[in-house]
């Protein structure tokens, strides 16, 4: 039997794409431009022999010059060769002159080139060039009939080489790149300015995704000859990404696919990133070329020793014990069913695909079992059948070998059932899953937390089963795990979708469901127990509080618990707190009191339910992720009841007014950290302020004590157009206002504000109040000495009103100054 062995290496260079010579087309011309390359790397527009970039025969620039608006010049010498003459009877007018290539008639806006590099496809070698895109500029002189201009290539490539060493042809039909993790990284849309200082620069106009591809329509490889096709890009950093390498094509009427993942890196313009697929003959022993039809053939083809071996099942195989993996194999199960004991791969760095079929386990123990560390394993259009294992049906390294880590895991178009676990991460590995099911008994996927750093990536996939359908366990020193989950769904008959401790996470559009009828969160010394959530965010000991990056987005929770269960939950080192990732999943919850709520990326109102309680609202750790907006009756004195009677903490928030006077939470005792205030905001409870934000515009002020008597800022910042802070009231009263290791920052926005920092007013009523003012290690920048009343001869504070000294006390830096 015969098989291909697929051998793919990757190197980094200076260099670009073959094609092949065509006959030489001269146009007549009046008016000469001379293209010539970038320094040392060729810059268009096919590779010749020696793998530097060349002009084609038919290559065509556009220019720009004067009122001359995207005239075309054709290629009339130098094909084959880094430069060339391009002609046209367009005569060149004086002053500055831009060209690209290539030349397209839809770009009519003067100097502004549109590049498209998301359908890339080529029917010829002759092809290759055309994606890449060139700019260069030149002075023309006047009655000029000839100028040289020096082309810069602004584009990146993957050039993939095909090196066919069988015996017959092959028909390439792809190439594609993909994220492992499958993170959007790749640009394929831009505009480039020939204008600009820097015309390589290049303009982002569209979303990142996470492939690129080039379609190759029939392009035939000879058979002892080699071809580069080229993949292009714009200039991206994948230093730190696992990249995932698709090459397809025929042989013999069979459609074949390659997969490889490789560590990427960074790609500027003008430079590449090669790989070379060697396709080759040798022999297994025996019958048909690449198809196994009993176990024995199975058995002798996995121990022949080749470096590569590929077979394809011929029927439905079955081996009495277990299957033991070298280190690079493709078993295609076309169709059928291979079963075995266990399927065990123990060399570090294997290359492992099972593609097509279904795999079922005849063992007690582990199903497939990766013991080795930097190996890829690829299950696509399989179904893994270990429903009747006691051991998991995906075993990835062993907690006592932590070098056994590494592994990348991909699963695509595929279906695990698993009566105990359905997969387990030992030690840190990547996993990534794509359109697939997992039907499980004990954990769908889980981490062990002696050696934790997984990367977990889920795209439309569906869990099902007992416990979580995700639980990534994590020690408290241990490194975080990554979780992203995109689509599907996830179900736990008695736990919680979601549990995991120390993990960056994010869930978008995943609908999470838990059948367990109530809702219950503990944390001892060995762990920790969520049930009847959406998702757990965990502490792993008592004390310690979750760690990790979240963002919830568009989720959809079903849980048993009842209409007011929480969906998302946070252990905050003392307690579970309830996580919200919607306005309108915040104006549905029951607020307890004593309740910390964890707000997410969004736009928010404090409902009528957290009325009288005592609650903290935690954001992202970027304040500007999480906006809180003051509303108003549109009456009355403008107060938001949201927070009538209660002790509100918020920290990490940006809270929003629109300035309306006396706008703020009534009767509410406010704690504010590291928060951003945006607009007037007006106090009416004892209200303490530390390392926050305040910016205003127009005529009005940052903050209106009005209904606080006890006030405190700390390291916090004022931004305002000449009013800032407002100590006034209008009744009796003590009212206490400490100002310590603040910044006021005067923007000049009004004419003759003549406030100062710290403006201080008098109730105009019978009822007078008594202010105690407090100011260290504070400083000013802008605003007015008020001479309104009684000058105080600063700009730090005004006293408008001529408050007499027995009811106002200032003390500055520690000293009295009044």
């Amino acid at each position: 039997m015969k098989k291909f062995s697929i051998l793919l290496c990757l190197g980094a260079a200076v260099l670009s794409l073959a094609s092949c010579n065509r006959e030489q087309l001269v146009p007549d011309g009046l008016y000469t431009i001379t293209a010539s390359r970038e320094g040392d790397a060729a810059t268009k527009t096919y590779v010749d022999d020696g793998l530097s970039l060349v002009w084609a025969s038919e290559d065509k620039i556009g220019v720009f010059n004067g009122d001359n608006v995207n005239v075309g010049y054709t290629l009339s010498s130098g094909q084959g060769t880094g430069s060339a003459e391009f002609t046209a009877d367009t005569p060149f007018a004086e002053g500055k002159l831009y060209a690209y290539y290539p030349y397209s008639g839809d770009n009519k806006t003067s100097g502004s080139i549109v590049v498209d590099l998301s359908n890339q496809t080529y029917s010829e070698p002759s092809d290759f060039g055309k994606y890449f895109y060139m700019v260069g500029s030149a002075d023309v002189k006047e009655g000029a009939t000839d100028i040289n201009i020096g082309f810069k290539n602004p584009l990146a490539a993957f050039v993939f080489t095909v090196d066919n060493n069988l015996d017959h042809a092959i028909t390439v039909t792809g190439f594609s790149v993909s994220t492992l993790d499958r993170e959007p990284v790749f640009h394929q849309e831009a505009t480039l300015d020939l204008g600009d200082e820097d015309p390589t620069a290049l303009t982002i106009t569209d979303d990142a995704a996470d492939e690129i591809s080039v379609s190759i329509e029939n392009i035939e490889v000879a058979a002892e000859t080699e071809l580069a096709f080229p993949l292009v890009v714009l200039p991206t950093d994948l230093t730190g990404k696992e990249l995932y390498f698709t090459f397809s094509y025929i042989s013999n009427e069979e459609s074949k696919t390659v997969n490889k993942s490789v560590s990427g890196k960074t790609i500027s313009r003008n430079t590449f990133i090669t790989g070379t697929f060697t396709l080759e003959e040798s022999t297994i022993g025996g019958d048909t070329e690449g198809y196994v039809s009993t176990a024995e053939e199975l058995v002798s083809a996995l121990a022949s020793g080749d470096a590569q071996i590929s077979v394809t099942f011929a029927n439905n195989i079955e081996v009495s014990g277990g299957i033991t993996l070298p280190s690079n194999v493709s078993l295609n199960l076309n169709g059928n069913k291979l079963t075995a004991q266990s399927i065990h791969a123990a060399n570090d760095n294997s290359v492992i695909a099972i593609t097509n079929g279904t795999v079922g386990f005849s063992g007690t123990g582990n199903g497939v079992e990766l013991s080795a560390g930097n190996s890829t394993l690829t299950l696509d259009g399989v179904t893994l059948d270990a429903s009747s294992l006691s051991g998991t049906a995906i075993c990835s390294g062993s907690n006592d070998y932590p070098e056994w880590a590494g592994n990348m895991i991909v699963i695509r178009n595929s279906t695990v059932n698993a009566k105990a676990a359905g997969i387990l991460l030992e030690n840190a590995h990547n996993l990534t899953i794509e359109n697939s099911t997992i039907n499980h008994g004990y954990f769908g996927i889980t981490q062990n937390g002696e050696n934790p750093g997984s990367s977990i990536t889920l795209k439309n996939c569906n869990i099902s089963g007992t416990y979580s359908g995700i639980y990534l366990s994590n020690h408290a020193t241990g490194a975080k795990n990554t979780l992203k989950v995109e689509g599907g769904t996830i179900l736990s008959e008695e736990e919680s979708a979601i549990e995991v401790k120390k993990t960056d996470i994010s869930v978008t559009g995943a609908t999470l469901s838990s059948v367990a009828s109530e809702q219950t969160y503990s944390v001892n010394g060995s762990g920790s127990s969520g049930t009847g959530y959406g998702i757990v965010l965990a502490g792993y000991v008592v004390g310690t509080p979750y760690e990790g990056e979240t963002s919830f987005t568009n989720n959809t929770f079903i849980l048993a618990a009842g209409e007011n269960a929480v969906g998302i939950l946070r252990y905050d080192g003392e307690k579970g707190a309830a996580v919200i990732s919607s306005n309108e999943e915040l104006a549905a919850a029951a607020i307890a009191d004593n309740s910390t709520i964890y707000l997410t990326k969004g736009e928010y109102v404090i409902p009528a339910a957290a009325k009288g309680k005592t609650v903290t609202f935690i954001g992202t750790g970027n304040p500007e992720d999480v906006n809180v907006t003051v509303t108003a009756p549109g009456s009355g004195e403008n107060c938001d009841y949201g927070l009538d009677g209660s002790n509100a903490t918020f920290d990490g928030i940006t809270i929003t007014t629109n300035s309306t006077t006396y706008t703020g939470y009534a009767r509410c005792n406010g704690t504010y950290k590291n928060c951003i205030i945006n607009g007037t905001y007006t106090l009416y409870g004892e209200s303490i302020f530390d390392n926050c934000e305040f910016n205003v515009s127009g005529d009005v002020y940052n903050i209106w004590t009005w209904g606080a008597e006890e006030i405190k800022f700390t390291e916090c910042t004022f931004n305002s157009d000449g009013k800032a802070l407002l100590l006034y009231r209008e009744d009796g009263g003590t009212v206490n206002l400490t100002v310590t290791d603040c910044t006021f920052n005067d923007n000049d926005g009004l004419e003759n504000a003549m406030k100062a920092a710290i403006e201080i007013g008098d109730s105009p009523y019978d009822d007078k109040p008594t202010y105690n003012v407090t100011v260290s290690n504070t400083s000013v920048n802008g605003y007015a000495i008020n001479n309104e009343g009684i000058s105080t001869g600063t700009t730090l504070w005004g006293n408008k009103n001529s408050m007499p000294k027995d009811r106002l006390n200032v003390t500055v830096d520690g000293k009295v100054a009044y």
